[in-house]
C-alpha cells in the first residue's frame, strides 16, 4: 500500500502494518489455504489496518475524501476494502474520514481456489483530501 499526496493532499499514515521504502507501507498476508474437500471456490484472507489522515499541523481537524485504487492489478485476486472491490481508478472508502484519529480499515484478498500457487503482486494507491 502507498500513500503518495499531492500539495492539495493530506498526509496518510497506515497502522499495523511493516514500513517499506520509500514511505510505502507492506502488508504480508501470509499463505492462503482451502479445504480441497470444501465447495467453496476461492479463498480469502482478511486483515485490519489503521489509517491516520492528517497534516504537518497538529491542531488539524474536521473530515477528508479518503479512495483507493489498484495501481497494480493482479487480475488472479479480488482486493477489497471495507467491502468495496477496488480497480485501476478511485474508489471513494469512505467520504468523511475523520483527520487526526486512527480508523480501522479491513482489506479482503479473495483468490479462486482453481489458481495456481504463486506469490501475488498488487499495490494499492491512496489518496485523501478535503476539496
Amino acid at each position: 500500500m502507498a500513500a503518495s499526496p499531492a500539495a492539495d493532499e493530506l498526509a496518510i499514515t497506515f497502522s499495523s502494518v511493516t514500513a517499506g521504502g520509500s514511505g510505502e507501507a507492506l502488508l504480508d498476508a501470509g499463505k492462503l489455504t482451502y479445504e480441497p474437500r470444501s465447495r467453496r471456490t476461492t479463498s480469502v484472507t482478511r486483515h485490519t489496518f489503521g489509517i491516520l489522515i492528517g497534516t504537518a499541523s497538529a491542531k488539524s481537524r474536521g473530515t477528508a475524501r479518503l479512495s483507493a485504487l489498484l495501481q497494480t492489478d493482479d487480475p488472479s485476486c479480488v482486493i477489497r476494502i471495507d467491502g468495496i472491490a477496488l480497480g485501476t481508478t478511485p474508489r471513494m472508502i469512505d467520504p468523511h474520514a475523520p483527520v487526526g484519529i486512527v480508523i480501522a480499515h479491513r482489506i479482503e484478498i479473495e483468490v479462486p481456489t482453481s489458481a495456481p500457487e504463486r506469490a501475488l503482486a498488487f499495490s494499492i494507491g491512496w489518496q485523501a483530501s478535503t476539496d
